[in-house]
């Protein structure tokens, strides 16, 4: 081979070595991280079955645990501790009042809310009584033995609304606390007369004629932030980048979830409907094209009104002694984060 030859073989070698040198380091994989998430199996935790089952959060890194509980109030003290990382939760008197204990769990985002038109969380009377027509009108609940999932939280605020807009007080009624999936059996034994319970409860109660809706609560508390996402303080102190990623897959998950019933993509709706199928106690699926699906805002944006109307009636009913400082509470960082990498604000 010609000196010239070599030459030009040898210039192209050190080109590609320089270039080579030069161009950017391949991406290096997230460090796979453990996360533990409770939640109560309802159709509000629709966002955290998606990212599990469309690998949302494998995608960012997160070997993510799903725990189940019957009650949101039972993940306050291991979020506390930090044996759960991320719950899911109504915004209770428990939860303002281990924040004013100075333990530092943050709402981060909306896990469900009542929009003006229509509520996934309702009133129900047992049907007999609906039938019978000894309750027709808020007025009639006088007397009545009604469930709620605890005392003490946003369900317990709306069932004082309601019972208001008949002329009435909480000591009108008895109220029992029953885990949501258990009203079922407590109104085919007859020993609960109302409750104010979720879907896809809601729905399966109705159809096994047990129970009816009696008023959404939208009619008695619209525009109520009715449940949210919770970080433990170990998880936002020791995995902050971890909590980030959190994030991202969880609205990513929420906005397929909004595709499917707000924009009523066929394809997005079959799929996170055999999700919710796999996932929650409602196993027929054609009982999703019944039900009243939660708003779940696809940004992550919490009503701050609303939790500061509950929080004023848990201080007056006595469920809670301090108040809580709800502005400190909530830590929108991550949401915020999160619509950033996704590419903004959700398009509806």
């Amino acid at each position: 081979m010609k000196a010239s030859g070599l030459r030009l073989i040898a210039t192209v070698v050190g080109l590609l070595i320089i270039a080579l040198a030069c161009a950017p380091a391949a991406p290096q994989p997230k460090q796979v991280v453990k996360v533990t998430m409770g939640g109560i199996r309802g159709v509000s935790d629709a966002g955290d079955f998606i990212a599990l089952e469309k690998g949302f959060f494998r995608e960012q890194g997160l070997d993510v645990e799903s725990l189940a509980f019957d009650t949101g109030a039972k993940m306050m003290a291991p979020l506390a501790t930090g044996e759960l990382d991320v719950g899911a939760t109504a915004p209770a008197a428990a939860l303002f009042n281990a924040v004013a204990r100075e333990i530092t769990i943050k709402i981060v985002a909306d896990k469900g809310s009542v929009p003006q038109k229509d509520s996934f969380q309702s009133l129900l009377v047992r049907q007999d009584l609906i039938d019978s027509g000894k309750v027709k009108d808020y007025a009639n609940l006088k007397g009545l033995k009604v469930a709620l999932v605890f005392t003490g939280v946003s369900g317990h605020v709306e069932l004082d609304n309601a019972l208001k807009k008949g002329g009435l007080k909480l000591e009108d009624v008895e109220v029992v606390a029953i885990p949501f999936p258990d009203m079922a059996v407590a109104f085919a034994n007859k020993s609960i007369d109302a409750a104010i319970n979720i879907e896809p409860f809601v729905t399966d109660a109705q159809e096994k004629k047990l129970a009816k809706v009696f008023k959404m609560s939208n009619e008695f508390y619209p525009n109520h932030q009715q449940a949210v996402v919770l970080y433990s303080p170990e998880f936002v102190k020791n995995k902050p980048d971890a909590a980030k990623r959190y994030m991202v897959a969880y609205l990513k998950a929420v906005r397929y979830y909004n595709d499917a019933f707000v924009k009523k993509d066929k394809k997005a709706m079959d799929e996170v409907i055999d999700i919710l199928a796999k996932s929650t106690a409602v196993k027929n699926k054609d009982l999703y094209a019944k039900m009243t699906m939660p708003g779940l805002d696809p940004d992550g944006r919490v009503m701050i009104d609303s939790l500061k109307f509950d929080q004023d009636w848990y201080m007056a009913k006595g469920f809670q002694k301090e108040k809580a400082d709800i502005d400190k509470l909530v830590d929108t960082s991550f949401a915020k984060y999160a619509v950033e990498q996704l590419g903004g604000a959700y398009k509806k």
